[in-house]
């Protein structure tokens, strides 16, 4: 699965929400191990035997990194088997692919080839800001193997009639659920003005929505002065 969207959007914490709901729900595999997955973050410029070193770490199996590369995917491809994990989800992914077209190309082979292990296939989890959708279509295989799913930003205005709107809808709903779970009455806050300087107040991205939402006083000050 392919994740994109531009950061602060909400990708990563509900692509995790659903990894950690997943996981808790101890789905048996059918070699009797409980299947789950692990996710961790790459942050600036990785290499394929960094990458195998990170993820052994999310393995909660840490290795000499002096190893070789091949010696530490071999750990990592051991570990999931053992540990029934079945799907890897790396997010901030577009920082694996910096070193350029022929780089990307390997990195890409050798993304495919563990989800065509032999013995233990696995599931990849790819998200990251948009360019990586570019980086990962580069494959015509890989592309074909992965659903892309693209958060958007929010687009007020597409409709003359703001209760029309999708967007203006959605956010009219998680002030709703927000004020709901916070005891808060906000029938006398609530209009479409409010919502327009919410939505400026977060720079259009939903995961900043939530944020400010549900920051102590937002709601009486921070968004709608008075």
């Amino acid at each position: 699965m392919l994740v994109t969207g531009e950061s602060r959007v909400g990708k990563t914490s509900e692509t995790v929400r659903l990894i950690e709901e997943f996981n808790a729900s101890m789905t048996e595999m059918p070699n009797g191990k409980v299947g789950r997955i692990i996710y961790c973050k790459l942050d600036g410029s990785i290499s394929w035997k960094d990458l195998g070193h990170k993820t052994l770490e999310a393995l909660g199996y840490p290795a000499n990194p002096r190893r070789t590369q091949g010696e530490l995917w071999n750990m990592v491809r051991h570990q999931c088997r053992e540990q029934g994990v079945i799907g890897l989800y790396y997010y901030e992914c577009q920082h694996a692919f910096t070193s350029g077209k022929t780089s990307n190309e390997k990195l890409l082979d050798r993304f495919k080839a563990l989800m065509k292990e032999p013995d233990w296939q696995l599931m990849l989890i790819l998200s990251g800001v948009p360019v990586l959708a570019k980086h990962v279509n580069s494959e015509e295989q890989i592309a074909h193997l992965l659903s892309h799913i693209h958060f958007d930003e929010i687009h007020l205005g597409r409709f003359a009639d703001p209760t029309r709107d999708p967007d203006m809808i959605e956010l009219n709903k998680l002030v709703y659920t927000y004020a709901e779970r916070a005891d808060i009455d906000v029938d006398d806050l609530l209009d479409v003005d409010f919502l327009q300087r919410l939505d400026f107040a977060c720079a259009s991205r939903w995961g900043l929505v939530i944020e400010l939402l549900i920051c102590p006083g937002s709601l009486s000050g921070a968004v709608y002065p008075g």
